[in-house]
């Protein structure tokens, strides 16, 4: 009313205020006449909209201000609003003339950073920085504007904000004044966001809180990201995004899906907690949301500040119901993950100290590391401590979000949250279970024995075994597999013995009934084979031919058994042979397994050469040289000719360079140049020094006419190392081989030089 005071003041000279009706009417009408001249009528903040167009059916006598806006072609109406639902709403604004506005882009909020500070203030921070704070704001114009506002009547560079606003308590300071463009009306991000939730909402009574607002409260607790760009990534690319090296799911990553959206978190609760209809869809629920721009879009995405602004605003009751809600509903997903023919069998028999992260945990772990934040915040602890309310799924929560954090190799942080699970179950108000204390221990000993010494690593697992609820079977194999690795051999023997005497081995009916006891089987196999005497090979052979061979040869070929721990035992049973006969039989079942698994041997190199990488590296890093000489010499016999793969990489070079077989040609050469590299390196161990050179020499060939451009990798530069080793033990016989060898690398096949003698040939050519 007094903005149309003011318009009519400025149109109608010594305009005098009768009542109401006749304002707006005197607006309308001055506004209609042509002569007026081209006009802009902007609307700000509209989201009233009974107000702006009035109830449906209308009612009688009520005051819409659309009955006072008067549509000419000289004039035009700008409206802001956050109700989305005002776009195609009768004749007022046509579908094609809704705008949403969206986030700045960088470069637009990098241009308002700088008009909002002085120059000293904002030239002494890099750009690169500034793109993090607004990446931080989420590109919201107000939070920028508030935000340098606080930096410049604070006189605080970027990084100190950028601190303060990493303590989520003290967002409501940061956004608490208006800035200088705003300050006529008194609005700040934080009250617009309260007066769209309050509409929202209805009530602000928890019980009686519309579906909408209840929510909007429980995004607050799961993942939001304040850049699109990392929601392109995939659901394993975002998980690992950070870790440098080898993952759980090296070179996987790009072949998971997108990123679950919060609404598929939201829609769980929705139908466990809210949902009152089978009709009654989650899409339905979060329409107001979207109409008041509290959420993106319908994937539930929320700005950064809007994330934080949310949870901060509810009572610690109320932020407690939500994470348990949510907890509820991330076990069940977490559990899944553990449901099925392969649960816990790599525990038991793999010989892994943690299990891999598999697609269906990825989702979970992302929201659960969220949640987790909330569940043990210090506030939290405090209201459950006072309330004596229970602990213990939160402490489930919390131990598997440790179990997934180191499988992501994540060891260090991972040790913490197992020990805050542990601590947090002990002090549950109802008695924590002591089942679960002990099994979690016995976890925490196992995933911590990544960064002790085997000594170490056995002392904790005596730790585990002694104790009314630690004596488990669990324990007491762990205990045998860490005396075996600490070398302890006859205890270690004497304790798997043990377990596989209480539980007979004879049936493999059994094996999947007892898991421990097939664990106990192959640590005694290992073991025995270790100990390495003729009667101890005996028995191991006894043992794999009997029991644990047509035991994994009777499960589901794509079985975790089947895929992973069969090819090691092949492996084992080859070391044991007692005759070159014996040997030979073994070798082929390992080579039969390997068809048999990869049912069609590779088209572009032959064998299956990534693989036996893998194998023969494991053997490597137990120093079983003779081993890696058998197997090696039996993988590289499956290899394609060199003529064949000169001819076929030259076919790939010029046909089929976009369709990537060129590529994963390159990867199997690579592969097979190293196997290379370390049969010579077994036959040097093996004082067969003059093999060993032929074998590196076969190794450099390969790369250099197959795969030259790799000839600056580490492999290459091993193998180097290596056929330098073997020369120089051959004496004065190979000196000059080896002062030729320094003069071709150093001088005439440097990489620039390299690449200029390949592209001659291929012109040539």
């Amino acid at each position: 009313m007094s903005s149309y005071l003011a318009i009519a003041k400025e149109l109608v000279p010594n305009f005098k205020l009768v009542n109401e009706p006749q304002l707006f009417e005197t607006v309308r009408d001055q506004l209609t006449i042509e002569d007026t001249g081209p006009w802009l009528l902007i609307l700000n903040d509209a989201d009233d909209i009974d107000l702006l167009v009035g109830n449906q059916p209308t009612k009688s006598g009520e005051f819409k201000i659309i009955n006072h806006i008067p549509f000419v072609a000289h004039g035009q109406v700008l409206i802001t609003t956050r109700e989305s639902c005002l776009v195609g709403k009768g004749s007022l604004v046509l579908p094609q003339n809704g705008i949403r506005v969206t986030e700045m882009s960088p470069d637009d909020g990098l241009a308002l950073c700088e008009r909002c500070l002085p120059s000293d203030l904002f030239s002494e921070t890099s750009e690169a920085r500034w793109r993090d704070f607004l990446e931080l704001l989420g590109g919201l114009p107000l939070a920028i504007v508030q935000a340098t506002s606080y930096m410049r009547e604070e006189q605080l560079p970027v990084e100190g904000f950028i601190s303060l606003y990493q303590d989520i308590e003290l967002h409501s300071e940061l956004f608490k004044t208006a800035a200088s463009s705003v300050e006529e009306q008194e609005k700040t991000v934080l009250i617009t966001w309260e007066i769209s939730y309050k509409k929202i909402a209805g009530s602000m009574n928890t019980g009686s809180k519309s579906h909408p607002a209840m929510l909007l409260d429980l995004l607050g607790f799961l993942d939001a990201q304040s850049s699109t760009s990392l929601r392109r990534l995939s659901e394993g690319q975002y998980v690992f995004k950070d870790s440098s090296g080898p993952t759980p799911i090296d070179g996987l990553e790009g072949f998971y899906e997108q990123q679950h959206n919060p609404v598929d978190m939201l829609k769980l609760i929705y139908d466990s907690k809210l949902k009152k209809k089978p009709s009654q869809e989650i899409q339905i629920a979060i329409g107001p949301l979207r109409n008041f721009s509290m959420v993106t879009s319908r994937a539930c995405w929320v700005h950064p500040v809007v994330h934080s602004w949310i949870y901060r605003r509810l009572t610690i009751a109320e932020q407690h119901k939500y994470v348990s809600w949510l907890v509820d509903e991330l076990l069940k997903e977490i559990a899944m993950a553990d449901v099925g023919d392969q649960e816990n069998w790599d525990e038991f028999v793999l010989g892994v100290t943690v299990r891999k992260l598999v697609h269906d945990e990825l989702m979970p772990f992302r929201h659960a590391l969220a949640v987790k934040r909330h569940a043990f915040s210090d506030l939290m602890k405090k209201y459950i401590r006072e309330n004596h309310l229970p602990v213990h799924k939160f402490a489930q929560l919390l131990f598997q979000v440790g179990r997934m954090t180191a499988s992501a190799g994540k060891v260090d942080k991972a040790i913490q949250y197992l020990q805050e699970a542990i601590t947090a179950m002990k002090e549950d108000a109802n008695g924590g279970d002591q089942t679960l204390i002990a099994e979690w221990k016995l976890h925490l000993a196992k995933v911590r024995s990544c960064r002790v010494s085997p000594s170490e690593a056995t002392a904790e697992a005596r730790a585990c075994t002694t104790g009314r609820q630690c004596s488990s079977l669990q324990a007491t194999l762990w205990l045998a597999d860490c005396l075996r690795k600490e070398g302890k051999f006859q205890e270690s023997l004497e304790l798997f013995h043990n377990i596989t005497e209480a539980f007979s081995i004879d049936k493999t009916s059994s094996f999947t009934r007892d898991k421990e006891t097939f664990a106990a089987a192959v640590g005694k196999v290992y073991v025995l084979a270790e100990i390495g005497d003729s009667e101890s090979k005996s028995e191991a052979r006894r043992i794999i031919d009997d029991n644990i061979a047509p035991f994994l040869q009777s499960v589901n070929l794509y079985h975790v058994l089947r895929v992973l721990l069969y090819p090691k035992i092949l492996l084992c049973r080859i070391e044991i042979a007692d005759s070159y006969y014996d040997q030979t039989r073994a070798l082929k079942n390992l080579m039969g397994h390997e068809d048999q698994y990869f049912s069609e041997m590779s088209l572009l190199t032959g064998g299956n050469p990534s693989s036996w990488r893998a194998q023969i590296d494991d053997l490597r890093k137990s120093r079983k040289w003779s081993l890696i000489e058998v197997v090696a010499r039996k993988y590289t016999s499956r290899q394609f000719s060199l003529k064949y793969l000169v001819n076929k990489r030259y076919s790939l070079f010029w046909k089929d360079r976009t369709a990537g077989q060129l590529e994963a040609f390159n990867s199997e050469v690579d592969d097979w140049c190293n196997i290379y590299n370390r049969l010579g390196r077994a036959y040097f161990e093996l004082q067969r020094f003059q093999k060993a050179e032929e074998t590196h020499w076969t190794a450099i060939g390969m790369w250099l006419s197959l795969y030259p451009t790799a000839i600056t990798s580490v492999g290459f530069e091993s193998n180097l190392s290596n056929l330098d080793r073997a020369l120089e033990r051959q004496g004065a016989i190979a000196d000059r081989k080896r002062r030729a060898l320094d003069h071709c690398f150093t001088h005439i096949l440097a990489p620039r030089r390299l690449n200029q003698v390949i592209a001659n040939m291929s012109a040539s050519r």
